[in-house]
């Protein structure tokens, strides 16, 4: 089953499926560690918070415009005219960010979407936050939510899944330290196993790292994962599977 209007709340509220983290966490924790946080979801840190800022504000800007806006300067919320305008905010429903956050925020979404890479993106017909849920051989349920999916196509022959992150450092060098350490190739591995399947794709569409950094220069770079890396990621995703069907 796939869904392309699945809000991300709704995804993340499906407690019994695997996800590419869970199998991430399997890798360095224990099956109790994946059961709880299958069940129990932590509270998002600031990182991640921040991570999901970008992703709306770079895959979904119409969306972004809705949901945030920026921190009226010098608001006073114990006057008795800032109370009355942050209640008018929070009428509106919108989240509000701190101008230095805005700002890294739009420079950040500007260097993603004058990049090259974004504009071939766009070109292609991208499918953008799609929700997939499907059964294993073994029964399980898996689920990915793909920043960008794209079937083939000129620009893509082999179509592409893409995958948006933000970083402090987007070069080769140190982007390419953070591929095996937060177990990207094993999101790679899984997520172009299932989306080939959906699609009924006739291979494995390659998988790309869209890097963005959060501080200047705003560094833009597009990185493909290997089929090496890929294949290293099946094995470790075939090695922790089984573990996983006996255990749920």
């Amino acid at each position: 089953m796939i869904k392309t209007d699945m809000p991300a709340e709704e995804y993340h509220g499906i407690k019994n499926a695997i996800s590419a983290s869970l199998i991430k966490m399997a890798r360095n924790k224990t099956l109790a560690h994946v059961y709880d946080a299958m069940i129990n979801p932590k509270e998002p840190s600031e990182a991640m918070r921040f991570g999901t800022i970008m992703h709306t504000a770079v895959l979904e800007p119409g969306l972004f415009d809705e949901q945030y806006m920026v921190m009226p300067e010098g608001l006073d919320r114990r006057t008795k005219e800032g109370k009355e305008t942050w209640a008018a905010i929070v009428a509106t429903g919108k989240q509000c960010l701190t101008a230095e956050k805005f700002e890294t925020v739009k420079r950040i979404m500007e260097s993603v979407h004058n990049s090259r890479f974004w504009q071939l993106i766009e070109a292609s017909n991208p499918i953008i936050e799609a929700s997939i849920i499907q059964k294993s051989a073994d029964g399980l349920a898996l689920k990915v939510r793909a920043d960008i999916i794209i079937l083939p196509c000129e620009n893509f022959p082999q179509g592409a899944v893409i995958d948006f992150k933000t970083t402090s450092d987007a070069s080769p060098e140190g982007f390419g330290r953070q591929v095996y350490k937060l177990g990207y190739h094993v999101q790679a591995a899984f997520y172009t196993q299932i989306v080939q399947k959906e699609y009924g794709m006739e291979s494995r569409p390659p998988f790309y790292l869209l890097a963005a950094e959060t501080s200047a220069p705003f560094l833009t770079a597009p990185y493909m994962v290997t089929d090496e890396q890929i294949m290293m990621g099946d094995s470790e995703i075939q090695e922790i599977m089984p573990e996983l069907v006996d255990a749920f």
